[in-house]
């Protein structure tokens, strides 16, 4: 009698681990514990700015739609892209921004923008994510002085 009731025991608890065993496997496949697979990208700008959307590719490029909502229009100067909050990597630009209007700035032969990391170019594998900064200098069209925003960006290379 002693020996059906421990079969029992293991019998039942064997099923149950065995479900739960199941279930964290199916967890797995589907990505749940890769914290790159829950990360999303954020590029926040201060009040009178936003990033529209933004895209970094893995070999550095990136792309980014600015806007900009303040009380007059700016001319933006130069953009950079660094893990840290350096004016040391702007890429010199030359783009007027009335209010309300939005501009993407992306890499091509004659701007190539890229995000820094550690004072060389961010290069890294699909699906790896970069932290930093998106550091925008302009000037304000109506006063004529300069000013320089920045973002925190938490992007996902693509």
């Amino acid at each position: 009698m002693k020996l059906q009731s421990a079969m029992e025991y293991l019998m039942t608890y064997g099923w149950a681990i065995l479900v739960i065993a199941l279930v964290l496997g199916v967890l797995y496949a589907l990505g749940v514990f890769n914290p790159s697979a829950l990360a999303h990208t954020e590029c926040i700008f201060p009040a009178g700015f936003s990033c529209l959307s933004s895209t970094l590719h893995q070999n550095g490029n990136f792309t980014f739609n600015f806007e900009q909502v303040s009380s007059s229009p700016i001319k933006v100067t130069a953009v950079g892209c660094d893990s840290v909050v350096s004016t040391s990597n702007l890429k010199s630009a030359n783009v007027i921004i009335g209010i309300g209007d939005n501009y993407t700035f992306r890499t091509n032969s004659s701007f190539p923008l890229k995000c820094y990391d550690n004072g060389s170019i961010f290069s890294r594998p699909i699906g790896t994510i970069f932290s930093g900064y998106v550091i925008v200098n302009y000037t304000n069209l109506q006063t004529g002085y300069p000013g320089i925003t920045t973002a925190t960006l938490v992007q996902k290379v693509s």
